[in-house]
């Protein structure tokens, strides 16, 4: 990072250096590789949804995701949009789950289709929560009764 001046040691502006240098050069390996500029541009897209759902700097938004690279884009994206990532442990269910969505005060969380039924399990808890996005598998139609 001593590389870039002070000021532009932010997200947004080494991601679009490292895009400037590497482009389609790949960034990231495995079942789903992303260069540098698919990332880049998935990542700019991400922040710019939470920002229509109004997702403003300082907000809280979970990350409930495995190791995918939909975590990798929804941190640094949520970083992008100005926001505080909140990572939550997989394993988490039941009040340990409720706790920490309701002590970060998160209002959107992304989660994967396979921790639906947790999140179902406390709906009725959650105080903050207004937004919930799936990744993964076809979400239900009514995933927080309110």
């Amino acid at each position: 990072m001593r590389e870039y001046p002070f000021a532009q040691r932010t997200l947004p502006a080494v991601l679009a250096d490292k895009v400037r240098l590497h482009g389609d050069r790949l960034f990231l390996l495995g079942d789903r590789s992303l260069s540098y500029v698919d990332l880049y541009e998935r990542i700019r897209r991400f922040a710019g949804g939470l920002g229509r759902l109004g997702v403003r700097a300082g907000d809280r938004v979970v990350l409930m995701l495995p190791n995918i690279p939909e975590m990798l884009i929804g941190s640094f994206g949520a970083i992008w949009a100005g926001a505080l990532e909140v990572p939550v442990n997989t394993a988490y269910r039941g009040s340990i789950l409720a706790y920490v969505l309701n002590d970060c005060r998160a209002e959107v969380i992304v989660i994967h289709a396979e921790y639906l039924d947790r999140l179902a399990e406390i709906a009725d808890q959650l105080g903050h929560l207004r937004t919930v996005v799936v990744v993964g598998a076809a979400a239900p139609q009514n995933t927080m009764p309110r």
